[in-house]
């Protein structure tokens, strides 16, 4: 009997084997140039992301470090901007744009798989968000209780120009009592833990971009 049909047919289940692999590998190819041009545009959003949120940690860090530091002087009649600085909420809305397109890739590959720690660590807000609301708390408790009558009084004398003989007898009154000192001691608690909270995203902050920009390179 001829083996000529056997290796045949032999010859055609392998070509038709090796066809299916290299399509496979190709598609396969394909699909990771794709998700690679993808992750790249994601990181070069995320890099435009992290430099905005760079400067807005900058500010706000400035801001509740003034605050911190006017709060730990003797209060005086010249300190009363701080009483509106202190109500009022500084917040920051980070730039989440690069990292919600980064999620919709299928498949998602770094070099430097620490990038995915670091990525999950920093879009994590919860402790951040935390601080936040334990700030607003109390700025509405301040409010409610001292917060109306002194900015009124903040209101007429800048639309004025012209101080209400009343109110630096109420500016005194409300300073002087233990439930304004007690306030104030709260609040730069919790300011000092927010300038600790924004001092680490910082950080995170900055070795996030030096290492996007290395897996962007590569």
């Amino acid at each position: 009997m001829s083996l000529k049909p056997y290796l045949k047919y032999l010859f055609e289940v392998v070509a038709i084997v090796v066809g299916i692999t290299l399509s496979f590998m190709v598609d396969e190819w394909r699909e990771d140039k794709q998700n690679r041009e993808e992750l790249v545009g994601a990181l070069k959003i995320i890099n435009k992301d992290l430099a905005s949120d760079s400067s807005g940690l900058f500010y706000l860090r400035k801001r509740y470090q003034e605050a911190y530091e006017a709060l730990s002087e003797p209060f005086t009649y010249d300190h009363r901007t701080i009483i509106s600085n202190t109500i009022f909420m500084r917040t920051i809305e980070f730039k989440t744009l690069g990292f919600e397109q980064l999620n919709k890739i299928s498949k998602v590959k770094f070099n430097n798989d620490s990038i995915a720690v670091l990525l999950s660590d920093y879009y994590n807000f919860n402790r951040i968000n935390n601080i936040y609301g334990s700030l607003e708390r109390t700025s509405y408790k301040f409010r409610d209780f001292y917060g109306e009558r002194l900015l009124n009084m903040e209101y007429i004398y800048y639309s004025d120009s012209t101080l209400p003989t009343d109110y630096l007898d109420n500016f005194i009154s409300v300073v002087s009592d233990k439930r304004f000192s007690n306030y104030l001691f709260e609040r730069m608690l919790e300011i000092d833990g927010l300038i600790g909270a924004i001092n680490r995203k910082s950080e995170k902050n900055k070795r996030l971009k030096e290492l996007i920009e290395v897996e962007i390179d590569n």
